[in-house]
């Protein structure tokens, strides 16, 4: 199963250092280019994103105009 996700979700689940719980329940999940931009911002505040940026279970979907 994949799971579309938007960026409350995952960067809570970062904040508490839970990420791996997405990849428990639901396996891959599917982000938009933005989801990931918006997480990426979370860097200017020291957030760690190693977790995220490692997960290959997290695929990114390439917007297309």
């Amino acid at each position: 199963m994949i799971i579309i996700s938007d960026t409350s979700v995952i960067s809570n689940l970062i904040l508490i250092g839970r990420l791996k719980l997405l990849a428990a329940l639901y396996g891959d999940i599917l982000i938009p280019q933005v989801v990931e931009e918006e997480i990426l911002q979370l860097e200017a505040f020291k957030i760690d994103l190693s977790e995220f940026r490692n997960a290959a279970w997290i695929k990114i979907r390439l917007e297309s105009n």
